[in-house]
Parts: structure tokens; C-alpha cells; sequence
């Protein structure tokens, strides 16, 4: 009835090789979370915290600094921010705060 090329194990391994197929000229991509974040640091700690966020790819969208208080506002994937509570109150002396919530996915590079 099926003959020996259409056997359910043949079907069953041209399928597998089609879909591999067809996934690899898909080109799909992998998204990587984005977080829209704020840091609040005293002033004289805002270049070390800068240099830091950038260090971990924080697209930094505004600074501002008032009564000798900075307040940075990024864009940052999340990967780079797992730990930064840490980070950041070692740079500062325990004197840094930020909070961070998902904004968006991008694709990585």
C-alpha cells in the first residue's frame, strides 16, 4: 500500500529535514528584553555610574542634576542589568537607587 520509500520512519525523517530547512532560511533572530531605567545618584558619583551603564550597553536617554542629586535616564538590556543593585551601591558608597521596567524587545547584534 505505501511501498518501501514512504514507510511512517521515511516520511517521518523528510519532514524533520524539510522543517529543518525551512527554520534555517527563515533567518530568525533572538530579542533581548530592553528596560527603561532610572538611576538617581549623589553628583559627584554620575561619571563613574555613566561610564559604568554605558560599559553595559545603556543607550543613555537624559541626564540631569538638581540640588546635587543626578538622575539618569537609559534604555538598557536586561541581561546587562542582572546585578546592578550591587554595582551600583558599591560605586556610590550605598548612596544609589534605580528602578527599571520593560519597555520593549530588540533584536540582538
Amino acid at each position: 500500500i505505501y511501498g518501501a520509500a514512504s514507510s511512517p520512519q521515511a516520511i517521518r525523517v523528510s519532514v524533520a529535514e524539510a522543517v529543518r530547512n525551512a527554520i534555517a532560511s527563515a533567518g530568525g533572530s533572538l530579542l533581548q528584553p530592553i528596560m527603561d531605567t532610572e538611576v538617581v545618584v549623589p553628583e559627584e558619583y554620575m561619571g563613574g555610574v555613566l561610564g559604568d551603564l554605558q560599559a553595559r550597553k545603556a543607550l543613555i536617554q537624559e541626564t540631569s542634576t538638581e540640588f546635587g542629586v543626578s538622575t539618569i535616564k537609559c534604555d538598557a538590556p536586561l541581561q546587562g542589568l542582572l546585578g546592578y543593585t550591587t554595582a551600583l551601591r558599591s560605586m556610590t558608597k550605598g548612596r544609589g537607587q534605580f528602578t527599571m521596567s520593560f519597555d520593549r524587545f530588540d533584536t540582538t547584534n
